[in-house]
């Protein structure tokens, strides 16, 4: 066997080796912070859709990393099965996340998503927690600046108001847009229904989380909130 040359021999001498980190998963945060943000409060909501179920995961201090997302419910033939998977995200992030608050936004007109939200609340419940109901045109109502146009007020402002991480294509916003859009509108709903719940607890958190002025339906929600939280 060849002996190593001395140029390779300096090589080895001059590694540094580091140990993996086995305490979390790559691309995790520390466990000392995911600690840290376990001990906040915390909202879970859902928007229960047929077709996709908006999925978001809210603390005091913005949204939990990875918990935010759009599922594609209607890739289940039908719709027992696919009230069945929204069932089992609900037990699945109860027990991952451990909310405080599950929120579900409720849309109108559709009887799979009634049917959905039915067994969220028996599945809930089972686990000890009493969902919050929110609509959908409440939220519209919230997440609007009545001096503004343009289509989908309530996405626009949970992206350029709190989350633009959530915006996953630029663009201008008009009825009709881009599929990827229409598959993160669930999303956002979601997100918007977990601040409601946590401006409805923790009212100055949302503030502090705004990155611009709030819709002005949104600011007397808050102070509503507020007067009644100090009471």
């Amino acid at each position: 066997m060849q002996q190593p040359t001395r140029v390779f021999r300096d090589r080895l001498r001059n590694l540094t080796f580091r140990a993996p980190d086995l305490s979390r998963p790559a691309g995790s945060v520390p466990m000392t912070a995911a600690f840290e943000r376990a001990r906040l409060f915390r909202v879970l909501s859902l928007f229960p859709h047929p077709r996709f179920t908006g999925h978001a995961v809210l603390d005091e201090t913005g949204l939990v990393p990875c918990a935010t997302f759009t599922m594609r419910t209607r890739r289940f033939p039908s719709l027992h099965d696919r009230i069945e998977s929204i069932e089992a995200r609900l037990h699945k992030s109860v027990a991952t996340y451990r909310p405080d608050v599950v929120v579900v936004v409720a849309t109108a007109r559709c009887a799979g998503a009634d049917a959905a939200i039915s067994r969220i609340f028996e599945a809930a419940s089972a686990v000890g927690h009493r969902p919050q109901v929110v609509n959908e045109h409440e939220l519209v109502e919230l997440f609007r600046f009545p001096e503004r146009g343009g289509y989908d007020q309530l996405g626009q402002v949970v992206t350029s108001v709190f989350f633009p991480e959530l915006l996953h294509r630029a663009g201008t916003w008009r009825r009709g847009g881009a599929d990827d859009r229409r598959r993160a509108r669930p999303t956002w709903k979601a997100a918007a229904g977990a601040l409601v719940a946590l401006a409805e607890h923790r009212p100055p958190c949302v503030t502090t989380l705004a990155r611009t002025p709030l819709p002005p339906g949104l600011t007397s929600f808050i102070e509503r909130a507020s007067r009644t939280t100090t009471l």
